[in-house]
C-alpha cells in the first residue's frame, strides 16, 4: 500500500510540475510582444507627429528618425507608446553613411583605437566607402570596418538611452553592391556578406530586450546565400525560419507586392514562410509612386498576416506619414 500511495504522490507532484510549466510557458507567451499596426514617419512636423501619436495602439511598431525629433516631441510620443503598449523605434542606417554625417565619422574614424590589421585594411574613413547613393545623397560603406561598427552601435546604443524601444535597421541591402562587387574576388565579397549578418546580430545581442527590425537586405534573410556571380559558393544566411537568439525580430518588405520577376516572387515565398515559422515578423510598406493601389496592396498584407504601411514614395517619409488603413 506505501508502494501504491508513494506512486500516487509522485504521479501528483509531476503532474502539478507539469502544469506549471504549462502555465509558465503560457505566461511568457502571453506577455510576448504581438504586432498589429505599422507606422512610419521621419519628419518632426507637429501636426504629422499628432497624427502618429494618436493612431498608436497595442501592437503597433512606429519608427521615427530620432535626429529629427525635439526632445519634448520624442517623450510625447514615447509616453504614449507606453501607456498603450506600442513601440517605437529609432531610425539606424547600418549600410549607409549620410553626406551630412560625413564629418562626424571622419571625427569617429580619426579618434577610434583600431588595431594595425584594421588600419591597413581600412587606412582612411573614405576607404570604408564602396560607392554612392546618388539619390539619397549618401555613401555606401563597408560593414566589415570596425569603425564603422562602432560608429553606427553607438547609435543604437544612444538611442536606447533615450528610451526607444528598439532600432529600425535600414540600408541592409548594401550587401547586394558586395554580392555583387567584381572588383573584389569571392573570398573577400564572403568578409563583408558575413561582417553584415555579424553586426545585425551583435546590434541585437547588445540589448536583447530591444526590439529590432532590419529593412531590406532580402538576400540575407534564407537558410544560404548565393555569393558570386555565374558561378560562386554559398554560405549561411541569417535563416529567418530558426529560432536564433539574436536575429531580428521583424524583417520590412519596402515595396512589397511590386514586382512579379523570379527574385520577387522567390523573396515573397520565403518571407511568408518566415513569417509563419513564428521567431520574425514580416513588414511591409508600399508605395503609389510603384502604381499598385493601396486597395490591393493592403488587401495581400492582410492575406499574409503582415502588419503593414502605405506612402506615396520612399522620398517623402520626412513629410508624410506612412501607416496603415
Amino acid at each position: 500500500m506505501r508502494v501504491r500511495h508513494g506512486l500516487r504522490n509522485f504521479a501528483a507532484m509531476r503532474m502539478r510540475a507539469i502544469i506549471a510549466s504549462l502555465l509558465l510557458a503560457f505566461a511568457a507567451r502571453a506577455g510576448e510582444f504581438k504586432p498589429t499596426g505599422f507606422q512610419l514617419y521621419y519628419g518632426s512636423e507637429p501636426k504629422m507627429l499628432s497624427v502618429l501619436r494618436g493612431q498608436l495602439a497595442q501592437g503597433h511598431v512606429a519608427v521615427v528618425d530620432p535626429r529629427a525629433l525635439t526632445h519634448a516631441q520624442r517623450q510625447t510620443l514615447l509616453d504614449r507608446a507606453n501607456a498603450v503598449g506600442a513601440k517605437v523605434l529609432a531610425y539606424v542606417s547600418i549600410g549607409e553613411l549620410h553626406d551630412r554625417e560625413a564629418s562626424d565619422f571622419a571625427a569617429f574614424f580619426k579618434a577610434s583605437n583600431l588595431t594595425a590589421t584594421e588600419r591597413k585594411l581600412f587606412p582612411t574613413p573614405t576607404a570604408v566607402e564602396i560607392g554612392r547613393n546618388a539619390r539619397f545623397r549618401s555613401r555606401h560603406m563597408d560593414t566589415l570596418s570596425v569603425a564603422w561598427q562602432r560608429f553606427v552601435q553607438g547609435k543604437a546604443a544612444r538611442a536606447r538611452q533615450l528610451g526607444y524601444h528598439g532600432a529600425f535597421l535600414d540600408t541592409v541591402d548594401t550587401v547586394d553592391h558586395y554580392l555583387a562587387r567584381k572588383e573584389w574576388s569571392i573570398p573577400r565579397r564572403i568578409q563583408s556578406v558575413k561582417a553584415t549578418m555579424q553586426f545585425i546580430r551583435a546590434i541585437k545581442a547588445a540589448a536583447p530586450r530591444q526590439y529590432v527590425m532590419m529593412n531590406r537586405g532580402l538576400n540575407l534573410i534564407a537558410p544560404k546565400v548565393f555569393v558570386g556571380n555565374a558561378t560562386g559558393v554559398e554560405i549561411d544566411g541569417l535563416n529567418l525560419r530558426q529560432k536564433h537568439a539574436s536575429n531580428p525580430d521583424a524583417v520590412l518588405w519596402e515595396n512589397a507586392f511590386s514586382g512579379s520577376d523570379a527574385w520577387t516572387r522567390a523573396k515573397d515565398a520565403e518571407l511568408r514562410t518566415i513569417h509563419a515559422a513564428g521567431h520574425t515578423t514580416v513588414f511591409a510598406l508600399g508605395y503609389a509612386e510603384s502604381g499598385d493601389q493601396p486597395a490591393g496592396f493592403f488587401r495581400q498584407a492582410h492575406i499574409a498576416g503582415w502588419p503593414a504601411a502605405w506612402a506615396r514614395s520612399s522620398t517623402t517619409l520626412h513629410r508624410e506619414l506612412a501607416t496603415g488603413k
